[in-house]
């Protein structure tokens, strides 16, 4: 493969050869085990049409700073030290930006996929390049959270090693939010789920656009207890091992997070893996998946909901911003009449 180096650490990988899967990166530090991160740079549908023409969605402005820069300070602050962006579109303005960013405390690498159409695949085309080595954080999109990442790996870590539970592959990250403050637009956004409240295991998931709650009865027998939750969103973020990815390769037909994975793995009677899930009831957690949401992060972020995540703090953007009063922020030098 060839790796074309880019400022302190930023790579671009411009090709390489299929490894077999959770095998280490000959380009890596075999010895050393350290904490990776997978960013689903696109969406794969057309929810933010036509402005993504030209533009790609993980680069959009929020309180004109790219909305990748939120998801990267996120992961830098989890203690991630490589980034795998996968990226089928606009690939190389992901690239160009990425390149920009001289003070990154970790190393990124866009993975180019121009031929992916669904998350499926580009998981798929991860797995076979054999880069991911440990449990790692798989975020879909731009996502802008306070939500802290290292307890929920700690917790998905404890689990594996400690309680021995290797069929634990999975922890999706929640955050709780009263039914009269969701705000679902598409049918994956608005789910109900089912949750063991002792082990916190998802027994359930479902959409509930245009359909009442349906279970099998056969879910709930190895669970006596068990609560249907209807107040939780989805915060686009997991905590995944390896298998994670070795599952895509094998179920060749499971293109969707929402639609196909997560049911696949809850309601398969061959595997016995399991998905756990992590709710926070405190922190913010948002990400662009349409017009409508990006609009609501843009104002949640001037308005001081993702605090400290505020225009002042200038995040890896080249601005000065102070702030004066609430929803107005001053650059160094501009003075308003």
């Amino acid at each position: 493969f060839a790796v074309t180096p880019g400022p302190r650490g930023c790579e671009r990988e411009a090709g390489m050869p299929p490894k077999k899967p959770g095998k280490k990166g000959g380009d890596l530090d075999d010895g050393e085990e350290v904490l990776q991160a997978i960013l689903i740079a696109d969406s794969f549908r057309k929810r933010m049409s036509p402005i993504t023409y030209t533009t790609p969605k993980s680069l959009l402005p929020v309180a004109n700073i790219p909305a990748l820069s939120y998801t990267l300070e996120l992961l830098g602050s989890a203690g991630v030290k490589e980034v795998f962006i996968v990226a089928s579109a606009h690939s190389d303005k992901i690239s160009a930006y990425v390149s920009t960013l001289t003070s990154l405390p970790f190393s990124v690498v866009v993975v180019d996929v121009p031929n992916c159409r669904s998350m499926g695949a580009a998981m798929r085309e991860i797995d076979s390049r054999g880069k991911i080595r440990g449990d790692f954080y798989l975020v879909h999109g731009a996502v802008i959270s306070t939500i802290g990442l290292q307890q929920v790996l700690e917790v998905h870590k404890h689990r594996r090693e400690k309680e021995k539970n290797k069929d634990a592959i999975m922890t999706m990250m929640f955050k709780s939010c009263p039914p009269d403050h969701r705000r679902a637009m598409f049918a994956e956004d608005d789910v109900a789920v089912a949750v063991n409240p002792d082990t916190q295991q998802l027994i359930h998931f479902q959409s509930m656009k245009g359909q009442s709650f349906s279970v099998d009865p056969a879910r709930f027998e190895q669970h006596p207890s068990v609560q249907i939750r209807y107040d939780l969103e989805y915060a686009d973020m997991c905590v995944c091992s390896p298998e994670v990815l070795c599952l895509f390769t094998d179920e060749f037909d499971w293109l969707d997070f929402h639609r196909d994975f997560v049911p696949g793995v809850l309601t398969s009677e061959i595997l016995s893996y399991q998905i756990y899930t992590h709710v926070s009831s405190s922190g913010y957690a948002g990400s662009v998946r349409c017009l409508n949401s990006y609009n609501r992060l843009n104002k949640d972020v001037v308005n001081r909901w993702v605090y400290p995540l505020v225009p002042e703090v200038n995040l890896l953007a080249p601005t000065s911003y102070s702030y004066a009063h609430k929803g107005v922020y001053k650059e160094r030098g501009v003075t308003l009449a």
